[in-house]
C-alpha cells in the first residue's frame, strides 16, 4: 500500500513489550532497591529498566482502550480531550505521584508499594 514505506520497524514483538510494561509496573520487581540511591543501583535498574509509575499506566490504559473502541469525529476528539483532563486530575490527586516526584527529585528508586490511595 502506499504508506508501507512509511511503517516504521517494529523493534520488540507487543507481547514482549506488554510483558516489560507489566513487569516495571509491578513494584515488587525492585525489591531491595526501594529508596536506595540510584547511583548504588546503576547496574540493577540498567538490567531491569527504570520503575514505571503503576497509576500512570492504569490510567493510559483505560485511555488507549477508550480510543480504541471510537469513531473519530469533532466530538470524539473533544471527549477525548475531556476523559485526558480528568485521567490527569486523578493522577495529580494520586499520593503516589508524589512519591514519584520525591524520588526523582532525591534520584533514588521510588518505592509505589506502600503508598496507598486516597
Amino acid at each position: 500500500t502506499f504508506m508501507e514505506p512509511f511503517r516504521r520497524k517494529t523493534l520488540r514483538p507487543a507481547d514482549e513489550v506488554e510483558a516489560e510494561i507489566l513487569r516495571r509496573a509491578d513494584p515488587m520487581t525492585y525489591e531491595g532497591l526501594w529508596g536506595r540511591p540510584l547511583a548504588e543501583v546503576e547496574e540493577p535498574i540498567r538490567r531491569l529498566g527504570k520503575p514505571l509509575a503503576p497509576q500512570s499506566i492504569q490510567e493510559l490504559d483505560a485511555l488507549l482502550a477508550e480510543v480504541s473502541q471510537r469513531t473519530w469525529d469533532g466530538e470524539a476528539e473533544a471527549e477525548l480531550i475531556r476523559a485526558e483532563g480528568r485521567a490527569d486530575g486523578e493522577l495529580y490527586r494520586d499520593p503516589r505521584l508524589q512519591e514519584g516526584i520525591l524520588a526523582t527529585l532525591e534520584q533514588r528508586v521510588a518505592d509505589f508499594r506502600e503508598v496507598d490511595r486516597p
